[in-house]
């Protein structure tokens, strides 16, 4: 009976420690990721502003936000949600309309230190800015976002149940363009300085416009509709091509530009700029004129008197406008073309605006 009675003692020592046991276990679990504090601030500004500042902290056993308790799972979310990295070496940006500049930021305190951030006003707010381990990364997917919501939500359920801030007035932008990296002059290493090296350098840019041209500005950017993971990539530049500052789209992938991409269009373009009105503009311009698409091609003298030239792609028209408070405006230009200004205007709220619809020969259609 004694060996009988020592089994069952033991057998309850060991059930008692292995219980007491696993209650000190959970009492003193650690917070989610070594996260001891956790800072959210979120700002909105529109036709009206929202701002909200919240912070989370670890106290002994478990997460509280002031005196609302906090389930450690949402903080596990944020981390879980930071898939599909790409490592970016500045903070990225996307605005695809007007009015609507949200400012989400959340800062990670503790054993594993986590940024994650955002300013877009794109689909899922994307891209969101995260900093890790001293690294930096850009992410497009919107995980992040979703995380960030639901801790939004845990902390301030009342104010974040409903759809978040909207703009009173707002306009689209028709694209969800993220720049990537910008080249600077004197910059050959990187994917933007390779794609500004080929443009003025490559035998195929010198075909392709007719000449050597010179990038004054450039930008890579991703067109998030076309490369939802940024790995495709547009050279946005500025380049002196015979005559004007012209902006242009040409895709630039690892450095590389697609000069095929731009065949059709750029043919398209040394017509337009062969033509004459658009040589006289330019001999006329005191400094050299820009030229840039905005639905139509428009070419702006940096001469205020002289004509605006508007080109709707795939039509041999050019719109030639002028406006002027002391009679017809661009005089010398329709002089040149062998035109009459004081017959092309009219009189229009107090301004006399001097226009027509020219051929490429400078002809009046």
């Amino acid at each position: 009976m004694r060996s009988i009675s020592c089994v069952i003692l033991l057998t309850m020592r060991s059930i008692f420690v292995a219980f007491f046991g696993l209650l000190g276990g959970v009492a003193s679990a650690g917070p989610s990721h070594g996260a001891k504090r956790v800072t959210i601030d979120y700002t909105y500004s529109s036709f009206h502003h929202d701002e909200r500042h919240y912070t989370v902290e670890w106290k002994t056993t478990g997460y509280v936000a002031g005196k609302r308790a906090i389930d450690g799972k949402v903080i596990d979310g944020l981390y879980d949600a930071l898939t599909g990295l790409h490592d970016s070496a500045d903070e990225q940006r996307c605005i695809s309309h007007t009015d609507d500049y949200p400012e989400f930021t959340v800062t990670i305190e503790g054993d594993d230190p986590l940024v994650v951030s955002s300013k877009s006003n794109c689909h899922g707010y994307v891209p969101w800015n995260v900093t890790r381990k001293g690294k930096r990364f850009a992410q497009y997917n919107g995980q992040a976002g979703r995380a960030v919501r639901a801790l939004l939500f845990a902390i301030d359920p009342d104010h974040w149940k409903r759809p978040p801030d909207s703009p009173e007035a707002t306009m689209d932008m028709g694209t969800e363009y993220v720049p990537i990296a910008e080249y600077r002059p004197g910059d050959t290493t990187t994917p933007a300085g390779s794609c500004a090296r080929e443009l003025e350098h490559d035998a195929r840019s010198r075909e392709l416009f007719g000449e050597a041209v010179t990038v004054g500005e450039l930008v890579l950017v991703c067109d998030l509709s076309a490369s939802p993971e940024c790995t495709a990539t547009i050279a946005a530049s500025k380049l002196r091509w015979d005559g004007v500052e012209a902006q242009l789209e040409l895709p630039c992938t690892g450095g590389h530009v697609d000069f095929a991409a731009g065949t059709a269009r750029i043919a398209e373009l040394h017509r337009l700029l062969d033509s004459k009105p658009v040589r006289a503009l330019i001999k006329l311009s005191g400094r050299t004129p820009r030229l840039f698409f905005a639905g139509t091609w428009r070419i702006l003298p940096s001469d205020g008197d002289l004509p605006d030239l508007d080109y709707e792609p795939g039509t041999a028209a050019i719109e030639a406008r002028a406006a002027s408070e002391h009679g017809p405006g661009g005089v010398a230009f329709w002089k040149a073309l062998g035109l009459d200004a004081a017959k092309l205007t009219k009189v229009q709220d107090g301004f006399s605006v001097t226009s027509a619809t020219l051929d490429f020969d400078g002809r009046v259609k």
